[in-house]
Order: structure tokens, then C-alpha cells, then sequence
């Protein structure tokens, strides 16, 4: 197993309209896991051989002091055992001092997401704050864009700006459920030809900027070309997990009818054996659609 996500609460300040807990695609759970349920975790990741935690949410950073001494325990021990830890945030809690707390306790790289521009011209993004205070410290970010029919104008600004401050980008064209009440009003899949053609140009340039090769051919196949490239296979579950907030340990994001059973009362190791023999039923990538496009974005 290489890859762990932690996910430290399902609750967020923002109410995103294409987050996976505010469509429903998600269910929000009790965040029943303790700071030693997670510390001693991290600890039997280490001894696993993990090679990476990413500590993800809802947003990671909500919950004061208590939530900040937390991540610098993870962080700590992420360092001690010789594991990568990339921290996903909306920034709003990523002030400076937060910034250089993090870093102190080892923190190297965070993912900041956002979904506008609030100036073209000025380029002011949403989380420009929270970027500059991790550049500020040294962290490698990465800004991930999340695309729907109300941003997707902005795709070749915030490219330039990425590109220009050598910044990480991803581009994630939001998944929205077409139960939801928004979905004709956000959704990619039904904007009209000329629109979808602008969205898969500013895809190219960006994949072609950042050396990006398959992700923005799968992009193409789920808005325009059902017949086009698909993944092979899925890692998910082979080469990376999922713990999440109530101590569920799941081969994938979006295949919670297949856990395998809970950390704080089973040790790691087990459930590893346990997810990876059930990790042929989805490495074929059988389940694969916009939902999961993103866990695709580093190929």
C-alpha cells in the first residue's frame, strides 16, 4: 500500500455546490476517530511501509487548536517513518502563522482548491491569501480547479496565472448529480458543443504546459467521446486507501459498500491484506465516470 487518505471530518465551512457531501453523492459520518486513533495510525502506516499520506476532508483545517496540534502530531510522525504528506484544503484556515506551523512539523506540500477568479485582470484568486502564506514557508502548491458551467470561462486566466507563478495545477471538471437541483444550471455534461470545445482547448494547453498525457483524454471521453480512451486500470484499493473520519477503512472514495472493516478496532495490517484481496473487483476501473476523474489526474 503505498497511498493512505485520511479523512480528518466530513464537516467544511463552505457549502461548495458540487462538493460530494453537499450533492449527497457522500454522506457526511460522526467524526468518531480520536487524535491517538489517528497518531497511532500514522504510526502502522510507517511500520507498513506507506509511502504517503494525504489528509484531505471536508476541510482538515476546521477545529481550532485541538485540529492544529493534531496535524503536527500526524505530520511529525508522517516525517519520522519517512512518508510524503500532502495536506487538501479550501485555504480559508491557511492563514501565515497556520502556514509556518505546518511546515515546522514537516508539512512540504498542499493542494488549495478554488473555483473562481474574483479579478482576471489582477489575478486575485479565492485562495491567493493561503497560497502565498504556504509559498511563503516553502511548500510546493498545487491549485485545484474545480470546473462547471459557471467558471469554465476562467480556465485560460488561471492557467497564465498558475503557469506564471510555478504553480501546480489540476483541473477537475465537477461531478454533479443529476438529482440535484443544480445540475442543468452546473454540470459539464450538457453545455452545448461550442462550449465544450473551449473547455477541452483550455484542457490541452494546460496538459501540454504541465506534461500532463491521459487524464485530459479522459476528460474528452466523459464530455464528448463515450467511445474514446478509459483507464485501464484502477489503483484504488492495490495501491492506496481510504480511513475515514469514523475509522471506516474503504478501498476507494466511492465504493463504501466495500469496507473492509475499521482501524480502531482491527490493526492496519489486517485490513490491508483484507482490501487488497477484494481490490481485484475494481481494478479494472468498472465504476469509473466523472465522480471519480480526479483520482486520474496524475496520469
Amino acid at each position: 500500500m503505498e497511498v493512505l487518505f485520511f479523512i480528518l471530518d466530513t464537516a467544511c465551512n463552505r457549502a461548495c455546490p458540487y462538493c460530494f457531501y453537499e450533492t449527497g453523492h457522500f454522506e457526511r459520518k460522526p467524526n468518531t476517530m480520536s487524535a491517538p486513533d489517528w497518531t497511532k495510525l500514522t504510526d502502522q502506516a510507517g511500520e507498513e511501509g506507506v509511502r504517503n499520506i494525504v489528509i484531505t476532508g471536508g476541510e482538515p483545517l476546521m477545529g481550532g487548536e485541538k485540529r492544529m496540534e493534531l496535524l503536527e502530531k500526524i505530520l511529525k510522525k508522517t516525517n519520522y517513518h519517512g512518508m510524503e504528506a500532502l495536506l487538501l484544503t479550501n485555504g480559508d484556515f491557511l492563514s501565515p502563522k497556520a502556514a509556518k506551523r505546518l511546515s515546522d512539523a514537516g508539512l512540504k506540500a498542499v493542494s488549495i482548491s478554488q473555483d473562481s477568479l474574483t479579478g482576471i485582470e489582477g489575478y486575485k484568486i479565492r485562495g491567493w491569501k493561503a497560497t502565498e502564506a504556504a509559498l511563503k514557508t516553502g511548500m510546493r502548491v498545487t491549485l485545484i480547479m474545480t470546473i462547471t458551467r459557471e467558471n469554465f470561462t476562467d480556465l485560460p486566466a488561471i492557467y497564465r496565472f498558475a503557469a506564471a507563478r510555478r504553480l501546480g495545477l489540476i483541473l477537475q471538471p465537477a461531478f454533479i448529480p443529476k438529482s440535484h437541483p443544480r445540475f442543468e444550471e452546473l454540470s459539464l455534461e450538457i453545455m452545448r458543443p461550442e462550449h465544450k470545445k473551449r473547455i477541452l482547448a483550455a484542457i490541452s494547453q494546460w496538459a501540454e504546459g504541465f506534461g500532463i498525457s491521459d487524464y485530459p483524454q479522459y476528460i474528452k471521453t466523459l464530455l464528448d467521446e463515450p467511445a474514446g480512451p478509459r483507464p485501464a486500470r484502477c489503483y484504488m484499493g492495490s495501491m492506496a486507501a481510504v480511513i475515514d473520519c469514523d475509522g471506516s477503512f474503504l478501498p476507494c472514495f466511492h465504493r463504501r459498500d466495500l469496507c473492509v472493516g475499521n482501524v480502531t478496532e482491527e490493526p492496519l495490517n489486517t485490513l490491508i491484506k483484507r482490501v487488497k484481496a477484494i481490490s481485484a473487483d475494481i481494478a479494472d476501473a468498472p465504476c469509473w465516470g466523472m465522480h471519480c476523474l480526479s483520482l486520474f489526474a496524475g496520469s
